[in-house]
């Protein structure tokens, strides 16, 4: 019985050099393509790698962003629980009615619910606007002083301690300086107002705007330099910058619809004698009005006060 050599390849006789040059001798050589052919393939095969590449990283970030998303609603909700001011802004009260005469309107500001006719007591946010039309209203604002408007008025609540005059006449008391924690700024389109512990009418007419000072001062802000408005004075601003001064008694009809409007006297931290200054200085007001009306019934001109 033959026995097999142990060296022998069970899968077939080994090819030597020689064998494999004969075989390559009678290959061809492989035909490369076309130039134009090869850069196609190339193209076809960067952009599918492109593709897929991209989607990778589109899913990464769609992932990471759900992951952001997801971190930050949860504090936001947290936040929100434990301080919901921080979301939704809270309404800022910023003045109360005091006194209503006629046709009163208060509309409403940016995010706020619509409103309509109002009465003494209304309380008053920020960004409201108040339209008299054929009536008059006093409000006593959250920092100090009385705030009144006269018939065809608007003005827009800022603050507190700042309103625009849309059109029309204002009046403003800072009356007790005590309550008054900061200076009101009255904006218009022709300037800005701001009182120095005063007495004041700003009127805004189509082309001029006019303060008069009953008592303290009144900074104006609206021409090439800032103009200070005294007690018994009237500046008058125009649209073109000129400004004019003339001077003006200190009771008068000029002051008349103001003072109807003033509110009853708080005798709360106030002793009898503040009370008594008070109600003197109101009878003579009352007293200068009347005389007034008498002289200019009996066109009696020696009798005019001044």
């Amino acid at each position: 019985m033959n026995e097999e050599p142990d060296n022998v390849d069970a899968r077939g006789p080994a090819i030597g050099n020689d064998g494999f040059e004969g075989l390559f001798r009678h290959t061809m050589p492989r035909q490369h393509p076309p130039e134009s052919e090869e850069r196609r393939i190339r193209e076809s095969l960067h952009a599918e790698w492109s593709a897929v590449v991209g989607r990778r990283i589109r899913i990464a970030r769609v992932a990471w962003m759900a992951v952001a998303a997801s971190v930050l609603l949860a504090v936001g909700a947290a936040l929100v629980a434990l301080r919901p001011g921080l979301l939704f802004e809270e309404p800022v009260v910023v003045a109360r009615l005091e006194r209503v005469i006629g046709a009163v309107e208060l509309s409403a500001g940016a995010g706020q619910s619509a409103s309509g006719a109002v009465q003494q007591d209304t309380e008053l946010i920020g960004g409201q606007i108040v339209t008299t039309m054929n009536g008059r209203v006093s409000a006593r604002l959250a920092e100090g002083g009385s705030l009144r408007m006269t018939v065809n008025t608007r003005v827009r609540l800022i603050s507190s301690t700042e309103i625009e005059l849309v059109r029309g006449a204002l009046y403003f008391a800072s009356e007790d300086s005590a309550d008054q924690v900061e200076q009101l700024r009255v904006r218009t389109r022709l300037g800005s107002l701001r009182d120095v512990g005063t007495q004041f009418i700003a009127r805004l007419d189509p082309e001029t705007l006019v303060v008069s000072v009953r008592e303290g001062a009144v900074a104006i802000d609206g021409g090439n330099e800032p103009i200070e408005a005294a007690t018994g004075q009237r500046v008058n601003v125009s649209g073109s910058g000129t400004v004019s001064r003339e001077s003006i008694a200190l009771h008068g009809e000029e002051w008349a619809w103001a003072e109807q409007l003033a509110p009853a006297y708080d005798m709360d931290g106030h002793t009898l004698g503040e009370f008594l200054a008070w109600s003197r200085a109101r009878r003579v007001v009352a007293w200068h009005t009347a005389l007034r009306k008498l002289s200019r019934s009996r066109k009696t001109p020696c009798c005019a006060v001044q």
